[in-house]
């Protein structure tokens, strides 16, 4: 790194700060850093002092609430790997929600999160995690919140001088992101479907409850099911819906 970069520091992200207190930067960025710190809070804060007047900070951290994750939950285990979610290394975890968490008491206000997707067999395969194919199944299946295949989120965010502000601003984001997924669901329902397939009804039901059930839990409402989970139809899944 030192033959093509200006300079280049290795060492802890706090003993840089420590030692440059005059330096200012357009951008910092935290490339799979942040869930590795003892105190994520405290360097997020010292990094506002060290950015210029509309300077950003961009980080990626992977979600925990993957699928993958999920699954080896119902297994009863939490076991680390070389790298990945669960890398050996990690000292602290986030998904969607406490990411944006962090950045608001940070101080920071939330420009943009998109997140990378990858699927529960892709996860188990690359980190090694040994996962059984039943486990996924029936993590997929119980799954209702709809960002199970996130596998990364990448963010970028600006500081706030005024906290309520920070937490205004990143509520939005918070709900526009939800509605954003919701509206890529309910497109899927509704789009024309013109060939009878094969379906499993509980299947559907249980995807028609993902997207209504933040509103149902906002109210206190509970629905418990009691369907045959085997039971198959020919025709159009979506009129079902």
């Amino acid at each position: 790194a030192k033959d093509v970069l200006h300079k280049v520091h290795v060492g802890f992200v706090e003993d840089f700060f420590s030692r440059n207190e005059g330096v200012r930067f357009d951008v910092i960025i935290f490339g799979d850093v942040i869930e590795h710190l003892v105190d994520s809070v405290s360097v997020l804060k010292q990094s506002i002092k060290f950015l210029h007047f509309d300077g950003i900070v961009v980080a990626s951290i992977p979600n925990v609430a993957h699928i993958a994750i999920r699954a080896m939950m119902l297994e009863g285990r939490w076991e680390y790997s070389d790298l990945g979610i669960l890398d050996r290394t990690h000292l602290r975890f986030f998904t969607r929600t406490s990411l944006i968490d962090l950045f608001t008491e940070s101080g920071y206000k939330v420009l943009n999160l998109e997140s990378v997707r990858l699927s529960a067999e892709q996860v188990d395969e690359i980190c090694k995690l040994g996962i059984r194919r039943e486990s996924i199944r029936l993590a997929k299946e119980n799954a209702n919140d709809g960002r199970g295949y996130d596998f990364q989120y990448v963010l970028s965010a600006k500081p706030c001088d005024i906290y309520e502000d920070a937490v205004e601003e990143n509520s939005i984001i918070k709900n526009a992101n939800y509605l954003s997924h919701t509206i890529d669901d309910f497109r899927n329902f509704v789009k024309n479907e013109h060939a009878e397939v094969s379906f499993n009804i509980s299947k559907v039901i249980d995807e028609v409850y993902s997207i209504v059930y933040p509103t149902l839990k906002d109210s206190n409402i509970n629905v418990e099911f009691n369907t045959d989970k085997t039971l198959e139809y020919t025709g159009y899944p979506n009129e079902l819906s």
